[in-house]
């Protein structure tokens, strides 16, 4: 027989149970945005290590489904690949009962692939109805490809205008949609969904490398949590998305596995049921944080709008009645309400572990900008800024031809001076030895000229001059044969002059009064 006090002490342990629940929500929320505004202004592109969970799979492995599953909105879907940009995912319990969507372009990236800092977002739009969620993404989507255009150009396209705009998109890109889901009944998470890995493209080979380093850009930090989904029909190891998680994960210790499909495993694959048995008790292919079974609905099961926890209760059903899913003794890798809960509590606690770690990394930036600001010179009170600077032009140039003319500073002269005696003294060194005598069987310097070589050098040109008449071309003959070794020299005491005409024009633009204060000119 129940003790009177039974009920009471339920009542308590029921309202203690909320009040814990509300702390940790409210906890998680505050952690979840703390993340995702690090993010926004490019944390990640400085020495943040920003804890996350990334979603990676092969093309076609059911994570797509997967994010559907978790967030609760339909995702674009197509034939092949139909995630071509990174997806970052925010999913908060709202206690506004009103279900929001709100899609933020994100340019982390320029047409070069270089960082920009901070980024650039671009809210595009605020969906309230679930079911208008996937077009408006499918739009940010061709937005995020099209750079060259307005991303509110998009905002009335239909699917069969993406569709032929599709030559002239980008195949991927590294710019990122975010995406945040209010909704009173969800949980607070954070992901990336990223593209599927693909072994071919019919036009551009190099997307498949592309995509390949795109995944590994985001998963190879250590705070990131990898979810690996994995199409169960098919063999582990034939999975890329498994190998480039194990490359930068070799221990499995951030890696979580997600097994999709399983109603297509055939009852008949015994080896495959056996295998994939194993894998979910932990005997096999074991990561630290384990794997999770989902069932999620095929096209023709999404066309009957079944509700959240209707699907719930679908997928709940397969799992409890079906062999050998229903002999497994652990029921938390089961479903998708228990992957998204386990992953949010595994989130949570590696952003609050790391919330230290955070704060020292900031903290060491912010007082590494702070010393920066301080080196710079007192700012410009400027009344018209053209003026000013055709006054630091023209001082500028007075200066450099005081440093050419020897009028303000002599340095530049004496430097060029020594190099030009230097170069007098090597013309000196290529006049000919000449010799007061005749040839006749001598073997003198090479380039030793006697009397008989002047004699026939004056005759080859003689024509109708009186005598005793020496020809220019005699003498010019003479004069080139030593002039043709004066070239190297030269070019030696130019790029010499040149080096110091550089340098003297470097010092005088890095002067403080000239332009030495502007260090964005430096080229």
């Amino acid at each position: 027989m129940p003790l009177p006090w039974d009920s009471k002490t339920d009542q308590t342990k029921t309202r203690n149970n909320r009040m814990t629940d509300t702390e940790y929500n409210r906890k998680s929320r505050l952690l979840i945005g703390l993340v995702n505004d690090l993010t926004a202004l490019g944390g990640n592109q400085f020495d943040l290590d920003i804890p996350c969970l990334a979603f990676i799979g092969n093309q076609s492995a059911g994570k797509s489904s997967v994010v559907e599953g978790a967030t609760g909105i339909a995702v674009p879907r197509d034939s092949g690949t139909c995630t071509k940009c990174p997806m970052r995912c925010t999913m908060t319990r709202s206690t506004d009962p009103q279900w929001s969507c709100q899609i933020t372009l994100q340019f982390s990236y320029d047409s070069q692939k270089r960082p920009l800092v901070p980024p650039r977002s671009v809210h595009f739009q605020t969906v309230r109805n679930p079911k208008e969620v996937e077009i408006w993404l499918k739009r940010a989507q061709a937005a995020i490809l099209s750079p060259e255009k307005k991303p509110e150009d998009f905002h009335t396209k239909s699917n069969d205008d993406i569709k032929g705009l599709r030559a002239s998109m980008l195949p991927f890109s590294l710019n990122t949609i975010d995406i945040l889901v209010c909704d009173p009944e969800g949980t607070d998470l954070c992901f990336v969904d990223l593209p599927g890995i693909i072994h071919h493209h019919p036009t551009e080979p190099a997307m498949v490398p592309f995509v390949k380093d795109l995944v590994a850009l985001h998963i190879k930090k250590k705070n990131t949590l990898i979810v690996v989904t994995i199409p169960m029909p098919d063999e582990i190891d034939n999975q890329e998305a498994f190998r480039i998680a194990s490359q930068v994960d070799p221990k499995g210790l951030r890696t979580i596995g997600v097994g999709t499909k399983p109603d297509m495993v055939g009852a008949g694959s015994l080896s495959l049921l056996k295998t994939w048995k194993s894998i979910l008790e932990g005997d096999e292919w074991t990561l630290k944080h384990g794997y999770y079974c989902v069932k999620m609905p095929d096209d023709r099961e999404r066309q009957k709008s079944h509700t959240k926890r209707e699907w719930e209760k679908i997928e709940a059903d397969f799992f409890d009645k079906t062999d050998p899913w229903k002999t497994i003794g652990d029921r938390t890798r089961f479903g998708m309400r228990n992957f998204v809960e386990n992953t949010s509590k595994l989130l949570v606690a590696l952003i609050e572990r790391n919330l230290p770690i955070i704060k020292r990394t900031v903290d060491d930036l912010l007082e590494s900008e702070k010393k920066k600001l301080k080196q710079l010179p007192p700012r410009l009170e400027l009344d018209s800024p053209l003026s000013t600077i055709l006054q630091r032009v023209l001082a500028f140039c007075r200066t450099l031809q005081g440093s050419v003319l020897g009028t303000l500073d002599k340095g530049f002269i004496h430097r060029n001076q020594k190099r030009y005696d230097d170069f007098k003294v090597e013309v000196q060194r290529t006049a000919p030895t000449l010799e007061a005598s005749w040839r006749s069987g001598r073997e003198g310097a090479k380039d030793a000229i006697y009397l008989d070589d002047i004699s026939a050098t004056i005759d080859s040109h003689l024509t109708w001059e009186l005598p005793n008449y020496i020809p220019f071309d005699a003498t010019k003959q003479f004069i080139l044969q030593c002039v043709q070794h004066w070239e190297a020299p030269m070019e030696r005491c130019f790029g010499a002059t040149h080096h110091n005409t550089l340098g003297l024009i470097g010092a005088l633009i890095s002067m403080p009064e000239h332009f030495g204060r502007f260090s964005e000119l430096d080229a």
